[in-house]
């Protein structure tokens, strides 16, 4: 059975004996977990990528331990500094005075956007009628003021870019109409241009033809894998698009089975420059119990850029981050969550580098 984090601090922890420590020291419960799960990989083996794959001569050797480990201590100490300052941050995220806005029509309610991110999604299917997102038009509409009612104020519309048969001139034209819908029944979401690209062989010539579109006309591509995609595969892949000057947005990497078979590809990708966004739905558990613990891990490793909606509908797969982010709230800063949910995403839509 596997260990859940934590878990030998906190069977030491009741121990009668640390009380006394635990009280005073209420960090303690970290540095133990920390300090086993650090040591832990130097007494592996791994010999699946080879040494030249890795920097410091292996995965687990003592020169990559160690850079692991002050990686991990760098991003764990940044959580537990930000504790003095946590009564200030939700001002400084929200811009102090609580504001009010109503979204005119049948498609929005009244909403508050005290102490909310003003999120940025860069992974949305809200385009009608192109793939298995919003159905027509008013359900794009529903999904919009949803969104805003939900603190989304910017949206990446990303198609599945060549899943679906349809050309790029019907995602403009149908992009074009939901911008002006938006206008019309003054719902205040900003859509940007961009598709998923399903990574498959056929995908490079596509992009080679410009038939395929980036993020917001940036060099940053949001790509995903078939699900059951080998490992060579997948990084001879990323390895042909850093090669050609794209930047890579993987969408979420912990529903695939190769990262959950293999726990440590997400950490190479990330370490290779691969821009991680996971699903607010798996943080959820909407898709099982492996995608949430996966997701939570490589939230607390640190290896994630990126927490977006992967939007489809309004009912089973709608636009909306709140009851994550009250979960994510129990465990990390604001200045985090901001991070994932605004920074970052606003970077990537600008073609800037992400904050690590």
């Amino acid at each position: 059975m596997q260990r859940r984090r934590g878990f030998y601090a906190e069977k030491l922890r009741k121990n009668v004996k640390f009380q006394w420590i635990y009280s005073r020291f209420p960090f303690t419960n970290f540095w133990i977990t920390f300090i086993i799960k650090s040591i832990k990989p130097l007494f592996k083996f791994d010999l699946k990528y080879g040494p030249k794959k890795f920097r410091g001569g292996g995965r687990n050797s003592v020169s990559e331990c160690i850079r692991r480990m002050a990686k991990t201590l760098r991003f764990h100490a940044s959580r537990y500094r930000s504790f003095w300052s946590r009564p200030f941050s939700c001002l400084f995220l929200s811009g102090g005075k609580e504001e009010t806005h109503a979204s005119p029509g049948d498609f929005g309610t009244e909403i508050s956007t005290t102490e909310r991110l003003f999120m940025v999604d860069i992974h949305a299917h809200i385009i009608p009628g192109l793939d298995d997102g919003a159905e027509c038009m008013e359900e794009a509409l529903k999904m919009a003021a949803m969104a805003v009612a939900d603190g989304i104020g910017h949206m990446a519309a990303t198609s599945h870019g060549n899943y679906y048969p349809y050309s790029l001139k019907e995602y403009q034209e149908r992009f074009s109409a939901l911008k002006n819908e938006l206008q019309k029944n003054k719902i205040p979401l900003k859509v940007y241009p961009g598709m998923e690209i399903f990574l498959d062989d056929g995908a490079f010539s596509l992009l080679k033809k410009k038939e395929l579109l980036a993020l917001n006309h940036t060099e940053y591509l949001l790509v995903e894998f078939p699900f059951d995609e080998s490992v060579r595969a997948v990084l001879q892949r990323m390895e042909y698009l850093r090669s050609a000057g794209y930047g890579i947005v993987l969408a979420h990497p912990e529903r695939y089975i190769f990262t959950q078979k293999d726990k440590e590809l997400a950490y190479y990708l990330s370490e290779q420059g691969c821009v991680l966004q996971v699903n607010a739905g798996s943080i959820a558990g909407d898709f099982g119990e492996v995608c949430r613990r996966l997701s939570e891990r490589m939230l607390d490793d640190g290896i994630v850029s990126v927490i977006a909606t992967d939007a489809h509908d309004t009912a089973y797969r709608p636009p909306v981050v709140q009851g994550v982010l009250a979960k994510l709230r129990r465990k990390y800063p604001e200045s985090q969550l901001h991070l994932w949910l605004s920074e970052n995403p606003s970077r990537i839509l600008k073609g800037y580098p992400v904050v690590r």
